[in-house]
């Protein structure tokens, strides 16, 4: 009998940024990606990332951001587009839940570069680690 994929496909992992260390999980259902970074492991702001309708295909993409929890604040709004315009597949949305004590974006292209190995990463079943996510 063949193996069933999972419903969820998630990989989790640890990034260090400007000495802070950063819990990230990353999860994939039905089209919808989940993106949660955390120093402090709750979830924080809560934000719905979508892509504006594109009239010229040949233009960048830009993103509509809307805080569903937390401080609605113009410094994570710019984290959202950055983290969408890198990580999501074109097509899905990105509900992105971010626990960074100072989202400074001083701390943008580090982190973004860090995030590369999760850019169209074939997501797999989580596995337990030693971060606060388990």
């Amino acid at each position: 009998m063949a193996e069933q994929q999972p419903v969820i496909k998630s990989k989790q992992g640890r990034v260090r940024v400007e000495g802070a260390e950063l819990d990230v999980v990353i999860s994939d259902f039905d089209g919808r990606v989940f993106l949660l970074i955390t120093e402090c492991c709750k979830m924080g702001t809560l934000l719905d990332v979508s892509q504006d309708l594109m009239v010229d295909p040949s233009s960048s993409p830009t993103y509509s951001v809307r805080t569903l929890l937390g401080k609605d604040d113009p410094q994570v709004h710019v984290f959202g587009r950055a983290l969408a315009s890198q990580l999501r597949p074109p097509g899905s949305s990105l509900l992105l839940a971010l626990g960074i004590r100072n989202p400074s974006p001083r701390i943008l292209p580090r982190l973004l570069k860090e995030l590369e190995p999760y850019t169209n990463m074939q997501l797999s079943p989580t596995t337990s680690s030693d971060s606060c996510i388990s």
